[in-house]
């Protein structure tokens, strides 16, 4: 979520209160939908994947980190197909006709759904002292992406460049976590 938070500084500093309030309202729903998968993997996963691989039991490790991050990125998938589909319902229902120029913000920032869930799922695997430093490393690292990224195309593309700042952040987030997620079956 600081990726977002970062966009709507950015928003306010660069382009003013009209344009923000348009990508908050995408954002919003954003949030929402990212409910799901951090109640699902950090709070109901977490414990089971410390136990997992403080007993060393490569095999549901590997499940996490093959299967249900693809699992989780088609769910993902899904979701985004679904919502692209309503987003026009959705946005003028719940914020009505004066925000329609969100509808094609929120189909943006809706590609970076599969992308976020895959990475909610790995990062459970990422309990160890060694990797919560890689993943602080590769968030970190995604904040400053971001931050350059939104730089560079909030002033040539306004709200939409901060939305594909964002979707760019979450892809990048996600293949670093799935590329480091394979050292800890290399350290059981």
């Amino acid at each position: 979520m600081l990726y977002y938070q970062v966009d709507i500084i950015l928003i306010t500093i660069l382009l003013g209160a009209i344009p923000t309030g348009l990508y908050n309202a995408s954002f919003s729903i954003i949030s929402l939908i990212f409910i799901f998968p951090s109640m699902l993997f950090q709070v109901y996963l977490l414990p089971k994947s410390n136990t997992w691989i403080v007993k060393k039991d490569i095999a549901k490790v590997q499940f996490i980190r093959k299967k249900l991050s693809f699992i989780a990125l088609l769910l993902g998938l899904l979701i985004a197909i679904v919502i692209y589909f309503l987003s026009e319902i959705i946005i003028t229902l719940i914020y009505g006709v004066t925000f329609f120029d969100s509808v094609l913000i929120l189909q943006v920032l809706l590609l970076s759904i599969p992308f976020r869930f895959a990475s909610n799922s790995i990062g459970v695997l990422f309990v160890s002292e060694i990797m919560v430093s890689k993943k602080v490393y590769i968030q970190g690292g995604g904040a400053l992406l971001n931050v350059c990224l939104n730089l560079l195309l909030i002033k040539q593309f306004g709200v939409l460049g901060a939305a594909v700042s964002t979707v760019l952040t979450e892809i990048l987030v996600a293949i670093l976590m799935y590329t480091y997620s394979a050292k800890i079956t290399k350290e059981m």
